[in-house]
């Protein structure tokens, strides 16, 4: 290993080697230098977005690793990343940056486990569908890797529950682990929630967020002659709930973390919700209405939906006795009392958690928003477990007893496996777990 690369690896070997690495950790970046090279978990399209954004922000860094279930993925991963036109005319901030040979490529069930192990890594990102997140977070934690994670964090409370187990563990070990709820970083929302926090609407009595939109299709693929149950659903994974979570925990979940930024975590909720439209693609809903309550009564009314042909709205309102505040990634706005707006520049808020990242890696000043990960996607998987069931879900019990935990057995994590489809969950027929 190179003097000038970081790794975590030896904090497997005890507390001896863990109080090594940390102090080697420190040393290495205590300038401010030290280049960082990264391991893709996950190569799919979004995680082309946050490369390119990781490559541009993140300083002296190269990616040297990549895992993936399918080949064809990792081919145009590497293609976009090696395309000059894809970086938003900051190519020259990125160039020369992806070190990936065909022997640094995995693929597979175990791939992850095999960049993982690599002593040259430093850090990892866990993009693959959320259904194998807990699972990565916590051999990455293990293996000593800082850690970009996208969200959500999981897709089923026993899953959840080892998000919680590997913050504290990433605490222990110094490592930083930033997650990809972009409006945490967004200046415009900055500004409000300071804004909002500090009085301008008064104190907030009700929330409401949104992700209305269509996405009917979104990564929809036809089951083809040949192609095994496993393939099919891992190639289509937002479309069933074991992997992809169901779009209200895949993508609502950026609003409702929005909500707790101002308001901490829920205390219970009772939703709604079915399937319209979406048919013939996938056992999941495409329609939600969820109502959170939250500590001293405060109430939190979300929607959430993929139809064709409706209206559509993504954003966040809060309310008070004194005002609104509206939020979206197009501006904020505050009307009542104290009226304001947003007129500075906008910002997807991607760059800034790769910088905060490195930054904090190579500072020796770790950041851990695992546990914020954890809380943003079991407040969304309170509320799908309530719609698919016609039950109360409380935050209590989803944390601390749900026993639901949707990854197949073990004998059918292969590419090959027989996987039929669940059933539709039926409100007041499906059974809360």
């Amino acid at each position: 290993m190179s003097s000038t690369s970081i790794t975590r690896r030896g904090f497997g070997l005890g507390a001896a080697a863990l109080t090594t690495a940390a102090t080697l950790g420190s040393r290495a970046y205590a300038q401010g230098s030290g280049k960082i090279r990264v391991g893709i978990i996950g190569a799919g399209s979004r995680c082309s977005i946050d490369a390119r954004d990781m490559l541009i922000a993140g300083g002296d860094i190269e990616i040297v690793a990549i895992a993936d279930m399918f080949q064809d993925k990792v081919d145009s991963f590497l293609g976009t990343l090696n395309n000059p036109k894809a970086y938003w005319g900051k190519y020259e901030a990125a160039k020369g940056k992806v070190k990936v040979k065909p022997d640094d490529v995995y693929l597979g069930f175990d791939a992850a486990d095999k960049v993982l192990a690599r002593d040259d890594v430093d850090m990892v990102t866990l993009t693959t569908p959320p259904g194998f997140r807990p699972d990565h977070m916590t051999k990455a934690v293990a293996a000593g890797k800082h850690i970009f994670a996208e969200k959500p964090g999981g897709v089923d409370p026993v899953g959840i529950r080892k998000l919680f187990a590997a913050h504290e563990e990433a605490d222990r070990k110094g490592l930083s682990i930033v997650i990809g709820t972009q409006a945490r970083r967004m200046p415009h929302y900055i500004e409000t929630i300071k804004r909002i926090n500090d009085g301008a609407i008064g104190k907030v009595v009700a929330g409401y967020p949104y992700w209305h939109g269509g996405m009917v299709d979104w990564h929809w693929t036809p089951k083809q002659p040949g192609m095994s149950d496993m393939e099919h659903q891992l190639r289509a994974w937002p479309h069933f709930v074991w992997i992809g979570g169901d779009h209200y925990v895949e993508q609502h979940l950026h609003n409702l973390d929005v909500m707790n930024w101002v308001l901490g975590t829920p205390v219970k909720c009772l939703a709604r919700g079915g399937q319209a439209q979406r048919h013939d693609k996938g056992p999941i809903f495409d329609h939600f209405a969820v109502e959170f309550e939250y500590e001293g009564g405060i109430r939190v009314s979300s929607g959430a939906s993929q139809l064709k042909g409706c209206s559509d709205i993504v954003g966040e309102r809060f309310g008070g006795p004194d005002g609104e505040a509206w939020l979206s990634r197009g501006g904020c706005y505050i009307t009542g009392k104290n009226p304001w707006k947003w007129t500075g520049e906008l910002s997807s808020g991607g760059r800034e958690q790769f910088a905060d990242l490195t930054g904090a890696i190579r500072s020796n000043k770790p950041i851990n928003e695992c546990k914020r990960l954890a809380e943003a996607t079991m407040m969304a998987i309170m509320g799908r477990m309530s719609a698919y069931t016609g039950r109360a879900v409380s935050w209590k019990w989803a944390v601390n007893a749900s026993q639901l935990d949707l990854t197949p057995p073990s004998e059918l994590m292969r590419l090959d496996a027989s996987l039929p489809e669940c059933p539709l969950p039926v409100p007041g027929q499906t059974k809360l777990a």
